[in-house]
């Protein structure tokens, strides 16, 4: 009877959980990716990527053409974000104000309203964070992995902890 009673409170929690989710949040976790990109797939899936950046098991990588677009807006010098050969992120700079008032609507239309920072607009599921900043040298639009995000912080952290050790 305890054991049955411990399943049902442990399959009502997973229940409810999943459902504080927000249903906009719930699109861009099931997303996992970006237009066309999914987060975890290889270099090899991709085409026009150029190396701009080699940080070992990081490498960021600009895509050619140099914009894309979103909606009727603009994505300008697209960068991907590789950990250990997979999609990590995407990196864009939304260029003008007109472009990133544009992709900040279209986001809220379809992933709900964000948490906003005095800088940056954020929305983040469970498996995806996207952020929309406007900084002093720009703006910037960036979606990236959680997982794949907390996977290359830990292994950081090891290597820290490695690095401390064998001294």
């Amino acid at each position: 009877m305890r054991l049955s009673l411990i399943c049902l409170f442990t399959t009502l929690t997973a229940l409810d959980q999943s459902a504080q989710q927000p249903q906009g949040l719930q699109r861009l976790d099931d997303k996992y990716g970006f237009q066309e990109a999914r987060f975890g797939a290889p270099l090899s899936a991709f085409t026009k990527l150029y190396l701009h950046s080699d940080q070992g098991n990081v490498k960021l990588y600009w895509r050619k053409p140099a914009e894309l677009k979103v909606g009727g807006y603009k994505l300008y010098e697209p960068t991907y974000s590789f950990y250990k050969g997979k999609l990590m992120g995407i990196i864009c700079s939304t260029g003008d104000e007109y472009n990133t008032d544009g992709i900040r609507k279209m986001l809220v239309s379809s992933y709900g309203s964000p948490k906003v920072t005095t800088i940056s607009q954020d929305w983040q599921g469970k498996k995806v964070y996207m952020w929309l900043a406007t900084l002093p040298k720009g703006r910037l639009f960036t979606i990236s992995s959680i997982p794949i995000t907390n996977q290359k912080a830990a292994d950081a952290a090891i290597e820290g902890h490695k690095a401390a050790t064998d001294r």
